[in-house]
């Protein structure tokens, strides 16, 4: 007994120091990657982590320490719900990091640093409870944690989460569905939880997609092997429907467990452009309104700009498949645009710049491409192909085809087809009910990520195995050692042709932030990578061809250092950093500090051309100072500014038949008319003013009493030194510093509320053109009611205009009281009845209620849609305090149900014991 403890004591003692080397790896190369962000003066920079999320959460954050539950955003478009758009996660037990007084970029920075060590320490541990090796393990982990698919994803930090719980949940679903493990079961339902809560739920419906696909196949399979014998069909069907109420119950309990953020979340995505536009294929044919998007056939190409086209947005060519063996062989995006995949005419969006996840694992993947017709299909294999193939996006069947017949003939056929049909993503979006609402086929990479990185696992414990019993197994890995030699000399012979043939077509690849390619930069760089893998891997030959057994039980440690290094090296260039902004307010302090509703009249910046033109190892530094001092994306929550025509993850319908139709009226509009349509629109909306920032390069001479404090000499022809600085101008021209959340409006008419939207949009735009001057209240009869039961109050009798109900002319006064995020309260006083109209969106959760000044009782009333984006209700004549709240209904019965489900998970955790 005595031994059998100390024996357990000793094992628990290996698993603590294996998870502790892993962390202690992970840990240092996060160091070298993101150290000046970790512990200096930088900050994460480039795409939606700097202009899209540190506003985001600075805002979150400051809400949430003022002591407040931000469940809505007054700031961005009309007003949007803070939980109904997940990307916030605003209920994710992570974000914790932000509350520790690190400020916000260092805490964002903290974030990422903490998700990849998660992502790195979860797969060791799935792996090494499936009793592969430590090194295995240990090299599975900071690959997957530091390939460029998930590694890139710092600059998006939800789909960071969704890749860092990833390895727990599938690896333990997985496991728990074969083995009926309710343990690892339990740990892997909280793991998709967890990706749901933070902000990644199209990461956790493709785990439920591939396992249910996998489910499918075995019940399948058991039901073809199992012929007539009756006993193993009874057999296989009994396996079938425990796995399938095993994942059922997976499912249930982490939707219970994810319930606070899933029913927001669903309420609002039902709402938005992406659930009420038509989608391509088979899923057009359950649009609940496609009359608010243009019309096309299911197989011509989506139009520029629709849901249809977005859907296939950031799609993963074939050709970038050579950055899994080869590290940065298509370049880099920046600071100096080396991209050379840019020259290949299909070329799209750039999901991640390196799809490399290591040479150790990129060798196993070779073997296993060698083998492949050998060895059993195992899950592993079905996750590579899962990722690449869906990966690829619009580049389906008849873009295939295309591209043959114009290699082959030199001509163009299949124009005007949409190019993803036949894909397998197509495939997904045309025939699942509900997937077109998610988007970007790139986000299946880290799907291949776990898979190669399980398959390294697998192959270096058994190769350790192995090498014991056999003499002759290193020798089966020298034919696909040969084939990446062969693979990596090819590509570094290609580096060495002339830079004419390699530009080809002189198609033009001008970045508008980081200037033209730099083709001999980037033929350097291909040429380093691939002379590096050439290199590696003819070392790797010696002792595959010469060493003996014994000698190699070295090897695995000379793979761990080999794969730490490589992926650190391969991080630096992947993570973008840039000292943090201290010049961007000089603009944002020149807007009056009244001015704090905001229309955009440009949503396209303009960027300086000479950015276009030249390139510079400081470009990233400019780029984020001018996005930061232009407002652009969502800095404008940092100023606590609202822009209403800002970007955001999920847009409501309302809010883009809105814009449609004010572009359609401003591009119409003369140019001598076109002040006064935008005045009455920022009055029409709630609007203070407008910006329409415009960005510039300008040269400054800098002093030469700078130049001595600097402590250079400076000779009579260095008298002023010339340097380049960003400018930015906001153009903010109209001004209505009257405008206030709260209004009340003489002239309305009542439409009902299902009335057709051609018609509304059709008073929508008279108004703004000044053919109409009444608001329009969405309502039907029961309006009349709600009036009449307020007070004994002679209402004005009404007036038919054209179906419609025209309604009192007086001026009223309205004060605003108080005012924040959540609740308005103002003080109305008016001689007839008056429409009260408050600036925010009614997503269906705010809620309004009046009394008289005197005293009188508080009764509830239903604020509906006024003028498609706001909201209100009319008025009887009198003295009334009015209040509008937000009170979503989803809160108490999310807090409960998700107490529910972590009641029943700890129970569970606390209660099963695993399997041995």
């Amino acid at each position: 007994m005595q031994q059998r403890c100390f024996t357990i004591n000793e094992g628990s003692a290996k698993r603590l120091a294996s998870r502790c080397l892993v962390i202690t790896f992970a840990a240092t190369c996060c160091v070298f990657v993101f150290g000046d962000a970790l512990f200096g003066d930088s900050r994460l920079a480039f795409r939606d982590v700097s202009h899209f999320y540190q506003p985001l959460q600075q805002y979150l954050q400051q809400r949430i320490g003022n002591g407040e539950l931000p469940l809505w955003n007054s700031l961005d478009q009309f007003g949007i719900p803070v939980a109904g758009e997940s990307s916030t996660a605003l209920f994710y037990p992570g974000n914790l990091v932000f509350h520790l007084g690190l400020g916000i970029e260092r805490s964002l920075a903290w974030f990422v640093a903490f998700h990849l060590l998660l992502a790195a320490a979860s797969l060791h541990g799935m792996l090494r409870h499936r009793r592969y090796s430590h090194t295995a393990c240990l090299i599975a982990g900071l690959s997957y944690a530091f390939s460029g698919p998930v590694l890139f994803l710092y600059c998006n930090p939800p789909f960071l989460v969704g890749a860092a719980w990833l390895p727990l949940a599938f690896v333990c679903l997985y496991e728990g569905l074969r083995g009926g493990d309710r343990r690892v079961l339990t740990v892997g339902s909280v793991a998709l939880a967890m990706m749901v809560l933070g902000g990644d739920p199209q990461t956790a419906g493709h785990v439920m997609l591939l396992l249910g696909a996998m489910l499918v196949y075995r019940a399948i399979r058991r039901c073809v092997l199992s012929g007539s014998v009756r006993r193993t069909a009874r057999r296989s069907k009994t396996r079938i429907k425990q796995s399938v109420f095993r994942f059922g119950f997976a499912c249930l309990l982490a939707g219970l467990m994810a319930s606070i953020q899933l029913l927001p979340s669903i309420h609002w995505s039902r709402q938005s452009v992406r659930h009420h536009s038509p989608s391509p294929g088979l899923s057009r044919w359950i649009a609940n309104r496609p009359d608010l998007a243009p019309s096309y056939d299911w197989w011509r190409t989506p139009p520029k700009g629709s849901h249809a086209a977005l859907t296939y947005d950031f799609s993963v060519p074939p050709w970038q498949w050579a950055g899994i063996f080869l590290p940065h062989v298509g370049g880099d995006l920046f600071p100096i645009n080396t991209r050379i995949t840019r020259l290949l005419p299909g070329d799209g969006r750039i999901w991640t710049p390196s799809l490399f996840v290591g040479l150790v694992p990129a060798f196993c993947l070779a073997t296993r491409l060698y083998r492949i017709r050998r060895e059993k299909w195992r899950i592993w294999d079905g996750l590579i192909a899962a990722g690449l193939l869906l990966s690829l996006g619009r580049y389906g069947l008849v873009w295939a085809m295309a591209e043959l017949v114009y290699l082959l003939t030199g001509n163009l056929v299949l124009e005007g087809i949409n190019e993803a049909i036949g894909g397998p993503y197509w495939i997904l979006v045309s025939g699942l009910v509900g997937y077109s609402d998610f988007r970007f086929p790139g986000k299946w990479l880290v799907f291949f990520c776990l898979g190669v990185s399980w398959l390294t696992a697998d192959y270096l414990s058994r190769f350790h195995h192995r090498l014991r019993l056999d003499q002759q197994e290193p020798r089966k890995l020298i034919a696909p050692a040969i084939a990446m030699l062969l693979f990596s000399g090819l590509c570094l012979l290609a580096s060495f042709l002339p830079t004419e043939l390699i530009a080809g077509n002189g198609r033009q690849t001008t970045d508008p932030f980081f200037g033209p390619l730099d083709l001999s930069a980037a033929i350097i760089q291909s040429r380093w990578s691939a002379g590096y893998v050439f290199v590696a891997m003819s070392l790797m030959l010696i002792p595959l061809l010469r060493m003996s057994c014994h000698e190699m039980r070295y090897l695995p440690i000379a793979f761990v250092l080999l794969t730490a290094c490589e992926m650190t090296v391969h991080g630096r260039h992947l993570v973008g950093t840039s000292p943090s902004v201290r010049d961007a307010r000089l603009a944002i302090d020149a807007i009056d500090p009244s001015i704090k509703r905001l229309v955009l009249l440009t949503p396209q910046r303009r960027w300086p051309k000479r950015w276009q033109e030249t390139s510079s190892p400081r470009r990233l530094e400019d780029v984020e100072t001018a996005q930061r001092a232009s407002l652009f994306m969502r800095w404008h929550l940092s100023e606590r500014i609202a822009k209403l025509n800002s970007v955001v993850s999920l847009r409501h319908w309302r809010s883009l038949l809105f814009w449609n139709t004010v572009q359609h009226v401003v591009g119409e509009t003369p140019a001598e008319r076109r002040t006064d349509v935008i005045e009455r629109l920022c009055r029409m909306v709630g609007a203070t003013g407008t910006i329409e920032p415009s960005v510039s390069k300008v040269q400054a001479k800098v002093a030469d009493e700078q130049i001595a404090n600097a402590g250079t000499e400076s000779s009579p022809d260095e008298k002023a030194i010339i340097s380049e600085k960003v400018k930015v101008d906001l153009g903010a021209r109209i001004r209505v510093p009257d405008a206030s959340m709260i209004t009340c409006v003489s002239e309305y008419v009542v439409v009902d509320a299902d009335d057709d939207i051609a018609n509304l949009r059709r008073m929508i735009a008279d108004q703004i053109q000044g053919a109409r001057s009444s608001s329009i209240l969405e309502s039907d009869a029961s309006v009349v009611n709600e009036w009449s039961s307020f007070q004994q109050t002679a209402l004005v009798p009404f007036q038919d205009d054209q179906q419609n109900r025209l309604v009192g002319r007086d001026q009223p006064r309205c004060h605003v009281e108080s005012v924040d995020d959540q609740n308005v309260v103002a003080k109305v006083t008016c001689r007839q009845p008056v429409l009260v109209k408050f600036f925010q969106l009614q997503d269906g959760f705010w809620v309004a209620r009046v009394r008289e000044a005197s005293n009188g009782q508080w009764r509830q009333v239903a604020s509906q849609p006024v003028d498609l984006v706001s909201q209100g209700f009319p008025l009887p004549a009198g003295t009334w305090e009015v209040e509008f709240r937000y009170e979503p209904t989803w809160l108490r019965p999310g807090c409960l149900l998700s107490l529910v489900g972590w009641t029943i998970t700890v129970l569970l955790l606390a209660r099963s014991k695993p399997n041995r």
